[in-house]
């Protein structure tokens, strides 16, 4: 279903606040690692989906908030939390810089932005990693004429 490299989620934002993997303490207590970015933005700013898939998750929960999950295919999933509202539904089809969302503050949230992540199976990867996974992939399968220009 995905095709190409994926794109950030929002079009503007203020900053990224947390990296993947940072440890948090809450309460003086040394939590799990963060399993995303977290992207400080206005309330209300569109949310875009990263590549075209399947929204298999579009509901609310009491940490993550509004929460989407797309399955891109091939074992890829992101993850959008936080969101203001949903503009779409578990079982619809996005493309591309679709707008899916909107930034908020639901569930366990101190402040406006979109938690995003991303898993390739069931192991959570840093997202950016997406944003260049097909030149690794081209790297990987040998197809160095579908390079793209990483200085672009």
């Amino acid at each position: 279903m995905w095709e190409g490299n994926f794109v950030f989620p929002l079009r503007n934002y203020k900053s990224v606040k947390d990296n993947f993997g940072a440890r948090r303490v809450i309460n003086g207590v040394s939590g799990p690692i963060h399993r995303g970015i977290d992207i400080s933005a206005n309330k209300g700013e569109k949310v875009y989906a990263s590549n075209s898939g399947i929204v298999v998750v579009a509901r609310r929960f009491v940490l993550e908030g509004n929460l989407i999950v797309i399955n891109h295919g091939t074992g890829i999933h992101t993850i959008y939390a936080h969101l203001k509202d949903m503009a779409v539904k578990e079982g619809d089809f996005v493309k591309k810089g679709q707008l899916i969302g909107y930034v908020g503050s639901t569930g366990r949230s101190t402040g406006y932005h979109l938690h995003f992540g991303a898993k390739i199976g069931q192991v959570d990867i840093n997202p950016y990693a997406l944003f260049e996974i097909q030149n690794v992939l081209s790297v990987a399968l040998g197809n160095f004429d579908k390079l793209k220009n990483l200085e672009n």
